[in-house]
């Protein structure tokens, strides 16, 4: 790959903290033509996974951060917050000396906030919903009760600012007060 052919990735900068789950957009100076990778490598420098393996073209790639694909068809969330870079490769050749890499920066889980929820227990009808207010809720949150993953509680709704999640409670949950479980998608 010639050393022209891949421009300086100019975002993420250095030390920049991204979110898991939102979205951002990775820039490099010059216009890409040919079959390039995106792959995102950790504070060793030790491949991830693609962040795409597409033909790019143009001068940026807009990401859903912390998602990587170990092949062409698989998306997988990064586990865990830490340090890390992407890499910009020729698709033909793999890594290689002539790769541009962005600077180090952070991908860091969002925090979450519940302010409050309704109702504040099942009530007897066996189809109960749960609505939590509060903030850093996405499409990856789960939410289990008593601690048991086999209570999970499917998802309905995830408000596009993050601040409403609303869940169908499994049938036959028992009546009372339960301790609820959240998690972003991202816990290790």
């Amino acid at each position: 790959i010639p050393a022209a052919a891949v421009s300086k990735i100019t975002n993420p900068q250095k030390n920049d903290t991204w979110l898991l789950g939102k979205t951002y957009t990775i820039t490099w100076e010059k216009e890409l033509f040919n079959r390039f990778d995106i792959v995102l490598e950790n504070e060793q420098g030790v491949a991830q996974g693609f962040i795409t393996s597409d033909s790019i073209a143009g001068k940026s790639f807009v990401w859903k951060a912390g998602t990587i694909s170990l092949s062409n068809s698989d998306k997988t969330p990064v586990l865990g917050s830490g340090l890390y870079r992407i890499r910009i490769q020729d698709s033909s050749n793999g890594r290689g000396l002539q790769d541009q890499v962005s600077d180090w920066f952070t991908l860091k889980r969002q925090p979450m906030n519940v302010t409050s929820s309704m109702p504040s227990r099942v009530v007897f009808d066996s189809e109960s919903a749960l609505v939590l207010y509060g903030s850093g809720f996405t499409q990856e949150t789960f939410l289990y009760l008593d601690n048991i993953r086999s209570l999970e509680a499917n998802k309905l709704y995830v408000s596009g600012d993050g601040r409403v999640l609303v869940y169908a409670l499994q049938k036959g949950t028992s009546v009372g007060t339960h301790t609820i479980s959240l998690g972003n998608g991202y816990d290790v």
